[in-house]
């Protein structure tokens, strides 16, 4: 019966932690991205500019960013550009309007990952002169909503992120769901003990 106990317990270790610390390098922000957002007109007059803030020593991976090209109508450029904060280019991208959907998100990823990033400046520019054809989702704020990743160095942060999200996961269900994840799990093992006899 412990023989048995150890050996599920250690399948489950496996699949839902060692597994997942192994394979994921990359894992969001939390907190990302706002529930809350506007859609504003993206034009050559109208560029969008913020500043990164850091994040308790997490290594930034990548960028993305909502952008909306109604129809995939608008074939301008857009450009998005990280500035370190001695104004030197770390990153830059720039494709055409043909390559945003509507609405799709567009990645960036680093060349490298960044820590200390607190300071970086990034910013959004496009040739569209139509106010109409090409839209950026934005905070309340009017700040570009984005989505950012961040690489985990080590196998041991990436453990405790696995178990972080696990109970983060479990914590989250709701009672009913709860009740019934662990009620097929001891049926399980119950039907199983049952055979073996």
């Amino acid at each position: 019966m412990l023989r048995l106990l150890t050996l599920e317990l250690a399948i489950l270790a496996t699949l839902f932690v060692i597994l997942p610390s192994i394979l994921v390098t990359e894992l969001p922000f939390p907190g990302q991205p706002s529930q809350n957002f506007a859609l504003a007109s993206f034009t050559d007059s109208h560029p969008f500019t913020f500043v990164l803030e850091n994040s308790k020593n997490l290594y930034l991976n990548s960028l993305s960013f909502h952008l909306k090209n109604p129809q995939t109508l608008n074939q301008s450029q857009i450009i998005i550009t990280v500035y370190s904060p001695k104004k030197e280019i770390v990153s830059a991208m720039n494709f055409s309007g043909s390559n945003v959907g509507d609405p799709s998100w567009i990645k960036l990823d680093l060349p490298k990952p960044l820590t200390n990033f607190n300071s970086y400046t990034i910013t959004l520019s496009t040739t569209n002169h139509d106010p109409q054809s090409l839209y950026l989702y934005t905070t309340l704020q009017d700040k570009p909503e984005f989505f950012a990743t961040h690489r985990l160095t080590s196998l041991s942060a990436r453990l405790s992120a696995s178990l972080a999200n696990l109970f983060t996961h479990f914590s989250t269900l709701s009672r009913p769901h709860l009740f019934a994840y662990i009620l097929i799990l001891v049926l399980g093992h119950y039907a199983y003990l049952r055979l073996k006899k």
